[in-house]
């Protein structure tokens, strides 16, 4: 029953997830989306009821699947609380990735010196690109 619970909410996230990106969710939105969204619903109730009624599944078979549905949707406050962590690591990755633009060659002015960006992710790349010669500025 845990692997069927795991598959259910698996599959609903991807799903989720997937349509999430695809309509123009961040990452960290989309991850977030899908977990809170990946639980069994009401409405698999009323399908495993009308199910049984017309005796289209087994009993044994309709009462596992009701069981996984419950179970997927007591783990909804959990999925949402993993969501909103996963969401704001995402975040922070997103973040701290985001290199900085070092801007060298202008004189004091801003006038007629060439300007080279350096974009540098890391530290080291920025104390670098200050320490680096400035280029030659053009037309001299």
């Amino acid at each position: 029953m845990r692997a069927t619970c795991a598959g259910l909410i698996g599959v609903k996230f991807a799903i989720t997830a997937s349509a999430s990106r695809y309509f123009g969710l961040s990452k960290a939105e989309s991850i977030k989306v899908g977990l809170t969204l990946s639980q069994g619903g009401e409405f698999a109730f009323v399908l495993l009821e009308l199910a049984r009624q017309l005796e289209i599944l087994p009993a044994e078979l309709n009462s596992m699947l009701i069981i996984v549905v419950v179970m997927s949707m007591a783990l909804t406050p959990l999925l949402a609380e993993l969501g909103d962590t996963l969401e704001q690591k995402e975040t922070e990755v997103q973040a701290k990735g985001r290199g900085r633009v070092v801007l060298r060659g202008l004189d004091r002015r801003g006038g007629s010196g060439c300007c080279t960006a350096v974009c540098a992710r890391t530290v080291a790349g920025r104390a670098r690109a200050r320490r680096s010669p400035p280029p030659p500025p053009l037309g001299r």
